[in-house]
């Protein structure tokens, strides 16, 4: 299941507008032989710096991420291509980090408002967390789940700011991963003038 993009949807109400992410001072990864618990710890030193493809945005994470923006089914539903300027997948974990464009809005702290409400009001969503908003970005994160309730994907979300109006999406998905894991893969993003 691609990511849900909630964000994205709303960019026609607030008046928004409107490839590859690479990897730097990458480690060896742990050779398959090792045990479990020391290849986890070997993967969490495969420390990585991830750049959008317009060089706006910067994530500092681990794994062994590979591009992926030329997989059509890796793309999220619902965004057009042009606007993902980062799509990247640790082959370990199975974790996807996405970066969307998602374009400018006079207001941004209305826009998180709308973001936050449209969330609340979403009922297929499982365990939705909504963090705080400050004055240029917002978190997010949620489940969904088929008919039965099984985790079909998790997700987590942070909408920054690049400038004074320009907004991005950034999201770490997995269909295994729990929110704390993919909130720890979020946790080093920075925006490039």
């Amino acid at each position: 299941m691609n990511p849900k993009f909630l964000a994205l949807i709303l960019s026609s109400a607030v008046a928004l507008t409107a490839c590859n992410g690479g990897t730097a001072d990458k480690k060896t990864a742990a050779p398959s032989s090792e045990p479990a618990a020391a290849s986890a710890a070997a993967h969490e030193q495969d420390k990585v710096k991830l750049l959008s493809s317009d060089g706006k945005i910067s994530i500092e994470t681990s794994g062994q991420f590979a591009d992926k923006l030329g997989d059509e089914a890796a793309l999220p539903e619902g965004v057009a291509k042009e606007k993902i300027t980062l799509l990247q997948k640790d082959n370990v974990t199975g974790t996807t980090l996405t970066v969307i464009d998602t374009g400018t809005s006079v207001n941004p702290a209305e826009y998180f408002q709308k973001v936050k409400a449209a969330l609340e009001a979403d009922k297929s969503l499982n365990n939705l967390v909504l963090g705080d908003i400050a004055a240029n970005s917002m978190t997010y994160g949620f489940s969904q789940a088929d008919e039965q309730g099984n985790i079909l994907l998790n997700e987590r979300c942070k909408i920054m700011l690049h400038g004074k109006d320009k907004l991005y999406t950034i999201c770490a998905s997995n269909t295994e991963g729990n929110q704390d894991e993919l909130a720890a893969a979020l946790k080093y993003i920075t925006t490039v003038e």
